[in-house]
């Protein structure tokens, strides 16, 4: 995308020109816009429906700049395709650091956001059920059901988003996958031949705790083998999960547990 001047119809010009590269786009609040409740509303549609009536027509993104020429831009994320958003205020890039862990950073096509994270492009290599917001913590997942604000578009901050690397979408690397994707949960994977032990502490002696664990201390297992995990940066989160589905815990309790054990170890949450 070519840098493009500063005048009134600025935004306008964003919209139609990212239209025309095959983007959906649709408005979103201008910069300043302040909701009911005191929050600023820059990221939110105007109107009802927002990204659902995302359009990569120039002519209708001419006409709804025209009749509102300071609205930022929000793209809605293509079929068959996910964005990384990579959130630095809650720990994102710490996060992403650890998942990559001697893997390249990825190649793609990469939006510098307001807030100076990163939203990264992917074409998904299935039709895997995927994650959502909390993906991982200050990591969310966007797919077809959601959107993001487009480069052009102002934050609340008062910075701007931008291209960072304008390039093809590359495939989502298979490093990656784990975070993107929801893990499968095949029952009974788990076999619970050894017995647990407190003091193993490495990746899948945690596992293997959580899914042998006995009835009416499975929570308390869980618990400690998620605090371990963040203490000692292990990323197993999602096969601890399987691990006490494997062992009988349900879903919400799971959540709530391994929540739990993020808000003591790291302040943050954990949800999928």
């Amino acid at each position: 995308m070519t840098n493009l001047p500063i005048n009134n119809s600025e935004m306008c010009m964003w919209a139609v020109e990212l239209a025309s590269q095959g983007f959906e786009v649709f408005p979103l609040h201008p910069r300043g816009t302040i909701g009911h409740d005191g929050e600023p509303k820059e990221k939110t549609p105007i109107y009802f429906g927002g990204h659902n009536n995302a359009s990569s027509s120039c002519d209708l993104a001419q006409e709804i700049w025209t009749d509102h020429p300071n609205a930022n831009i929000g793209i809605r994320v293509p079929e068959g395709h996910c964005v990384i958003d990579i959130d630095p205020r809650h720990g994102g890039f710490e996060t992403f650091s650890q998942i990559l862990g001697d893997n390249p950073f990825p190649e793609t096509l990469t939006t510098l956001t307001g807030s100076e994270g990163l939203h990264l492009w992917f074409n998904l290599p299935d039709d895997r059920s995927t994650r959502g917001n909390n993906a991982a913590p200050g990591i969310d997942i966007k797919t077809r059901t959601g959107y993001v604000v487009a480069p052009g578009s102002w934050h609340p901050n008062g910075n701007r988003y931008q291209w960072e690397r304008f390039m093809e979408v590359a495939m989502l690397p298979d490093y990656l996958e784990d975070l993107v994707y929801k893990p499968r949960r095949p029952r009974g994977h788990f076999r619970r031949e050894t017995s647990w032990t407190w003091g193993d502490r490495n990746a899948d002696g945690l596992i293997r705790c959580v899914a042998e664990a006995p009835d009416g201390n499975r929570n308390n297992i869980l618990f400690w083998a998620a605090c371990v995990a963040y203490e000692d940066g292990l990323r197993i989160l999602y096969q601890l999960e399987d691990a006490a589905l494997s062992a009988g815990l349900e879903l919400y309790e799971i959540e709530r547990t391994i929540n739990s054990a993020a808000r003591k170890i790291m302040g943050a949450q954990w949800n999928h």
